[in-house]
């Protein structure tokens, strides 16, 4: 969930954990430039999308935490799933490494609070015993993380946003 991720790993970083986020290089280079040196100078460290597999595993291995977007597919070759009511195109990068690795999802939110303050809040670890097939183990993981993002994004419609197409037409 979009509720600022990039907050929410400030927090996380500046609370000591080493945190790595897959994050989409803008278009423009000055634009993706300065917003890496923010993420950056608060100890997040960057993982550009093109070239994400590799350092995603050193860094799992190094049993350090890893943001990765579950709720958008920038690909559009992700698994399509209903999304209230519509399909759409689900990432499978989070539960292709969890199946790899082991290591577990843990799905985060920064809440932002009626006082304009913020809540950092983590769900329990997901809970999946994989088949060994690894297609429908990936679906079935991502849906388990697609109904925790349903039931925020109605418990906080407000703080869900995307700047792009979602759905598919």
């Amino acid at each position: 969930m979009r509720c600022n991720w990039e907050l929410g790993g400030v927090v996380i970083s500046l609370l000591g954990y080493p945190f790595s986020a897959v994050a989409l290089p803008h278009k423009h280079k000055k634009v993706d430039a300065f917003f890496n040196h923010q993420r950056r100078s608060k100890g997040i460290k960057v993982v550009p999308l093109g070239k994400a597999v590799r350092q995603c595993l050193d860094i799992l291995k190094k049993n350090e935490a890893l943001a990765l977007v579950g709720d958008r597919d920038f690909t559009e070759k992700g698994i399509v799933l209903d999304f209230f009511g519509k399909p759409c195109f689900f990432p499978e990068g989070a539960a292709a490494f969890s199946l790899k690795t082991g290591a577990a999802i843990v799905p985060g939110f920064m809440i932002r609070n009626k006082n304009d303050g913020f809540t950092l809040r983590f769900e329990k670890p997901l809970e999946f015993s994989p088949s060994g097939n690894r297609n429908p183990d990936i679906a079935g993981i991502i849906k388990l993380y697609k109904g925790i993002f349903e039931d925020y994004i109605r418990r906080y419609p407000d703080q869900w946003y995307a700047f792009r197409r979602f759905w598919i037409s």
